[in-house]
């Protein structure tokens, strides 16, 4: 779903103060929206295989 207006602004608002690289330079571009409804698994290794 894109993001359009105040909420967009709200969205772009929290991912500078989250990212340190977007504080000087803020997105242009469109916001898009997801909602996770399934979560099957995720794991990372700090070693390499």
């Amino acid at each position: 779903m894109a993001v359009d207006g105040r909420d967009r602004a709200a969205v772009l608002d929290a991912l500078v103060r989250e990212s340190e690289q977007y504080r000087e330079r803020r997105p242009a571009g469109p916001v898009i929206t997801v909602r996770v409804t399934r979560w099957s698994g995720w794991r990372y290794r700090d070693e390499p295989q």
